[in-house]
């Protein structure tokens, strides 16, 4: 106007079909009521600092009351389940988090389904992010403990990760790291042990027991090739592999930090 200088005006500026439309209008409502920007920012910090004392209430609940194996599932304690429902829900959803291998955290209304659920007295078996959660036998409520373990279905259509193109710290399941490589691993791949697996690796050892129940094995990374296992490593089973060599659990995703 200064300059003498005319302009255009977007008609669209105006056409409440669009969301900034929309917005834009609501935002000059709302500063006409007091609630203005600067308002806005004032809350949200508030709201922050009181996300940060959930999470950390969060995590100092699952330090007290879960242990994330290296195999890749979680006991959990009842005690998890009697914090505060925000606090739960938050370490509920880190926990299934990392034994799911899942970097976003389940959908709200799924995740306080699952909480109200194992909180029962005679909570059956349930399922979330690819997890599976249940009590294990014997005792009440509050001596009860629970499993969350990978659902073999899910861990089964995980994404194969071929050795001879893989590098050290690549994820397989997005739960499991590669801490060795080797040219001398050329035509394996890592997949879901599985229970076809899980039947050679009997067979191959016919003495041996594994050290957890059937559909945590399941659940394990093992060498593959083609249709023959050539190993599992956390059953102490890796064939032809050069010393050193492992899958392990990437750091960081002990129950504190799930």
């Amino acid at each position: 106007e200064s300059q003498g200088t005319g302009w255009a005006t977007d008609p669209s500026n105006r056409d409440t079909a669009y969301k900034r439309t929309r917005v834009r209008a609501l935002l000059q409502a709302m500063a006409r009521e007091g609630m203005d920007a600067r308002r806005l920012a004032r809350t949200a910090a508030q709201m922050g600092r009181a996300r940060a004392a959930l999470e950390a209430a969060a995590e100092d609940r699952l330090r007290r009351h879960a242990q994330l194996a290296e195999a890749g599932y979680a006991m959990f304690a009842a005690g998890l389940l009697a914090a505060p429902d925000e606090i739960a829900l938050r370490a509920l959803a880190r926990l299934v988090g990392a034994v799911g291998g899942r970097v976003y955290p389940p959908r709200l209304a799924a995740l306080q389904r699952a909480l109200a659920g194992l909180r029962q007295a005679s909570a059956p078996a349930r399922t979330l992010s690819g997890c599976k959660l249940f009590r294990q036998p014997g005792g009440g409520l509050e001596a009860g403990r629970f499993l969350a373990v990978r659902e073999p279905a899910a861990a089964l259509r995980a994404k194969p990760l071929r050795l001879d193109e893989a590098a050290v710290g690549d994820l397989w399941d997005g739960r499991f790291a590669l801490a060795f490589r080797s040219g001398a691993c050329h035509g394996l791949e890592i997949r879901a042990l599985g229970a076809d697996g899980l039947r050679q690796w009997k067979t191959a050892a016919p003495k041996a027991k594994p050290p957890w129940r059937a559909e945590i094995c399941h659940c394990l990374p093992a060498l593959w090739r083609g249709a023959a296992l050539a190993g599992v490593p956390h059953l102490g089973a890796s064939a032809n592999l050069p010393a050193g060599f492992a899958i392990v659990r990437p750091p960081g995703l002990e129950a504190g930090n799930a």
